[in-house]
């Protein structure tokens, strides 16, 4: 699911799904520090603790966002992965 919301010359898109179809398409994360590199360590953290909750029968969702500009908006695909320090938004677990 996706949401647009237009701000001065911004569209700003939320996205809802899968942490591994979100996370495939990443760029950065976000945490309490602000936006962060998604480096491949961060990564196989955020996939390690989705497989653990999954591994539970535990359904876990992952937000993104990204910011587009004028012709940006069709053109351009990467996402924000939105999450705090335990990797996956919304997990409610903590390293």
């Amino acid at each position: 699911m996706a949401t647009f919301h237009h701000d001065a010359g911004v569209v700003r898109m939320f996205v809802k799904g899968a942490p591994d179809v979100l996370l495939a398409r990443a760029s950065q994360w976000l945490d309490s520090a602000g936006e962060t590199t998604l480096d491949p360590t961060i990564y196989a953290a955020f996939a390690a603790e989705n497989e653990l909750l999954a591994a539970q029968a535990m359904r876990v969702l992952a937000v993104g966002q990204a910011r587009h500009t004028g012709a940006g908006l069709q053109s351009r695909s990467r996402l924000d992965a939105v999450g705090r320090r335990s990797g996956v938004a919304g997990s409610g677990r903590d390293h």
